[in-house]
């Protein structure tokens, strides 16, 4: 008796990796690892390179370069106190006749005409804002140009702006003792809040531009009494009011 028996063996055919296919899964990763920490650099660094964060810096760059240095001579006759500062390694002032701003080596970045007869200045990042205290005109400007330039229907007490161009200030107001009004950079309101029962006297505008502190002071018994509020622009009433007492609040600031 005779068995027959026979075994078939699949044959498995492999695919030989080679050095190509290694090169191109290679570039692939390499590409997507590139397009993240690109993705991951614009977003946490948009307010440095977005077109108008560059134009300024481009302009910042190619004018006042034929500075002089420091000592240099004042435009105007008059700079009233807290008119000078120091921002972003530019020196930028307002005087009675003039908004200058200078680079390290005195070069005139910014030269434009005031017309106001009491101006003050704030500045945050890019943005420069002057206004007229007492009076009801204000402007926005940059290293390249005059972006806002307008007034507002009551007097201005104090104004501040914020890093993306949110501006806001405290006015008087008709049926009112303060009103505090914010506007976007486009010069668009956005928020409004009345006070009625003390006088804003300072405010400060934090750097997103979502919040106001305003220092308000009253009158009671012949002695004052003074209040910071805290206002969310989202919200109609104050997030926080907090009784300062006998405390006269010259300035206020986030930190």
């Amino acid at each position: 008796e005779y068995t027959f028996s026979h075994t078939i063996e699949e044959e498995k055919s492999e695919t030989p990796i080679t050095k190509d296919i290694i090169s191109s899964k290679a570039k692939t990763a390499v590409l997507i690892l590139l397009v993240c920490l690109l993705s991951v650099i614009i977003a946490t660094g948009w307010n440095y390179i977005a077109p108008d964060k560059l134009i300024n810096s481009i302009q910042k760059g190619l004018s006042g370069n034929n500075g002089e240095d420091f000592p240099t001579a004042i435009a105007g006759k008059k700079i009233s106190n807290g008119n000078f500062q120091y921002e972003s390694g530019y020196l930028t002032y307002v005087s009675d006749t003039s908004l200058i701003c200078l680079n390290k080596s005195a070069g005139k970045v910014v030269d434009r005409p005031i017309s106001f007869s009491q101006p003050a200045l704030k500045i945050s990042g890019d943005n420069i804002l002057t206004y007229n205290v007492n009076g009801k005109g204000f402007q926005v400007d940059s290293a390249g140009e005059t972006k806002i330039k307008n007034e507002l229907e009551s007097a201005i007490i104090q104004g501040d702006i914020a890093n993306n161009g949110v501006y806001a200030f405290i006015t008087t107001a008709d049926g009112y003792l303060s009103k505090l009004t914010v506007l976007d950079s486009s010069n668009k309101q956005i928020y409004s809040y009345y006070f009625a029962d003390y006088y804003a006297t300072s405010m400060t505008v934090n750097q997103s531009g979502t919040q106001a502190a305003v220092a308000a002071v009253t009158s009671s018994d012949g002695d004052f009494k003074s209040v910071l509020y805290v206002l969310d622009f989202t919200k109609e009433e104050p997030v926080a009011t907090i009784d300062m007492g006998k405390t006269l609040i010259y300035s206020c600031e986030f930190m």
